[in-house]
């Protein structure tokens, strides 16, 4: 009785202890993964940065995860970084490489719930990637929360060993790169060093937005009009939204996507125009303000944008656009015309084009007024079908391709 109360114990221990051995080993290394991948994808790392930036976190999860007996709970503490990692590899995935920068971060907290869900569902593949790799070992530590499960002695003393063998490899590695002559910066370099340096950043700007109508409260454009008050002048700008330059007919684009405008003789292209910024709450502000993105930093929250220098000069000024407010500096901008449209305020699913009645009716209220206009459109974004009505004429065919894949190209060309 007493050798089988022996072998009872010795099997019921190896079972408390089993969870725990297991998220030892395996929580470590796939919170790795992004580190690895960025090792392959990041061309401007030397060795000794990728040796650090492989070495070095591995490390001290691993130290992390055999710090403490019950490293189930560890690993749950962990959760927010598993997050970040899959965040960067379905990023890695989109673009090819690249950390999560600042404009990433204040993307999520400025972008549309429609907006981002389309382009999440055309990113399936890497979503559910990263869902299989972080969301296991998330189960298995709640299981281990719940039975107590414990780390044995001798395997929380090679967890220890490793872990340490390996933040000593990282940190030679990042002392290799810190005596070399372009020298090394961990918070640029080092994942999710870099990551939560970046987050830390993009946190204070948000704060800075939610601040923009005090700190710029100050500014002016000493704007005046030269011309004569009842000679009526009338401007419109049209913001775009992710065009790309290079597929315009009238830059040189062989398929005709621009035919009426460039049947046109009073038009001028500016060729080698760049937008200063791939993202939307960047690109805007910098279009609609005095700045550039060098400029951008604290300057744009001190400043105030075009409309207000119309307003300074006596022009009726219109905001008109379709796209939701997010409560950024886009909407603070528009905010300041003496006629603001937001058409999602009524609804979703307008077109673009519903944004010409706004300005019809601005023309015809302020006949003989100087008007400056800015149509802020939604442009082609995901999903592309959707962006057009039923009646407009599609040239190069339609198509329900949607995802962003290889095979869909062409579809996604034409669209």
């Amino acid at each position: 009785m007493k050798l089988f109360r022996a072998t009872a114990e010795a099997a019921a221990y190896r079972r408390s202890t089993l969870i725990a051995d297991i998220l030892l080993w395996a929580v470590p290394l796939l919170l790795s993964v992004p580190n690895v991948v960025l090792d392959i994808t990041e061309t401007a790392y030397s060795g000794a940065e990728r040796v650090a930036n492989a070495a070095l976190p591995l490390g001290v999860y691993l130290l992390l995860m055999a710090a403490w007996r019950r490293n189930s709970i560890t690993t749950l503490c962990l959760i927010p970084v598993m997050i970040l990692c899959a965040f960067q590899l379905v990023l890695i995935d989109l673009y090819g490489g690249s950390i999560i920068a600042v404009d990433m971060f204040l993307n999520v907290v400025t972008t549309n719930p429609a907006e981002a869900s389309e382009l999440l569902l055309n990113l399936g593949g890497a979503v559910l990637t990263a869902c299989l790799l972080y969301l296991p070992p998330v189960a298995l530590a709640i299981a281990g929360t719940v039975k107590r499960s414990r780390l044995g002695n001798d395997m929380r003393k090679a967890g220890l060993l490793t872990g340490a063998l390996a933040a000593i490899c990282g940190l030679t590695g990042a002392g290799f790169a810190l005596a070399s002559p372009e020298g090394y910066a961990p918070h640029r370099r080092l994942f999710p060093m870099n990551v939560s340096a970046n987050m830390l950043t993009a946190i204070r700007r948000t704060g800075q937005i939610r601040n923009y109508f005090s700190t710029s409260a100050g500014f002016s454009h000493h704007a005046s009009s030269t011309r004569h008050d009842s000679v009526p002048e009338v401007y419109v700008l049209v913001i775009g939204e992710t065009s790309r330059a290079s597929d315009w007919q009238l830059n040189g684009y062989s398929r005709p996507t621009n035919p009426r405008l460039s049947r046109r003789d009073d038009v001028v292209f500016f060729g080698k125009t760049l937008s200063e910024s791939n993202t939307t709450h960047k690109s805007v502000p910098v279009m609609m303000s005095h700045l550039s993105a060098d400029e951008f930093g604290d300057s744009i929250y001190r400043c105030r944008g075009v409309i207000d220098a119309f307003n300074e000069a006596g022009y009726h000024t219109a905001w008109a656009s379709n796209q939701q407010r997010n409560g950024a500096l886009i909407d603070f901008f528009g905010s300041s015309a003496r006629k603001c449209t937001f058409l999602c305020d009524s609804g979703h699913g307008h077109h673009d084009t519903d944004l010409c009645p706004i300005l019809s009716d601005a023309l015809e209220e302020h006949p003989t007024e100087k008007i400056f206009a800015v149509l802020h459109t939604y442009g082609s974004h995901f999903n592309y079908a959707d962006r057009v009505p039923a009646w407009f004429d599609a040239p190069f065919g339609r198509s329900n391709s949607t995802e962003a894949t290889a095979s869909n190209r062409q579809a996604l060309i034409n669209a």
